[in-house]
């Protein structure tokens, strides 16, 4: 099971976490409900050209298993052909990455 995330306060990221801001476009998970109990999310956010993976936890890398998730789920959604490209301009202490299609 997963735990309920630490949130930070004034990190935008987590502001997208815990808010479930209504300015995104959410692919992963489905439902929003399920936010919390998920390692990562995938969506567009407003002031991005791309697509982009946020992992949830406060951490600035993930271990080779989480990145294949965050691979497997990508390609699912997004076809064969995507790059992630990884990104730190957002926050300094969420991984996340584009998703260049």
């Amino acid at each position: 099971m997963i735990e309920e995330p630490l949130w930070v306060l004034s990190c935008p990221l987590c502001e997208i976490l815990k808010n479930k801001a209504t300015n995104i476009k959410l692919y992963w998970p489905e439902n929003p409900e399920d936010i919390c109990k998920t390692e990562f999310i995938i969506i567009s956010y407003p002031d991005e050209k791309f697509p982009l993976v946020l992992f949830r936890d406060h951490v600035d890398s993930v271990l080779e298993e989480n990145w294949g998730n965050i691979l497997y789920r990508c390609r699912k959604i997004f076809g064969e052909s995507i790059v992630l490209k990884y990104g730190n301009k957002i926050a300094k202490d969420h991984f996340y990455c584009y998703i260049k299609i």
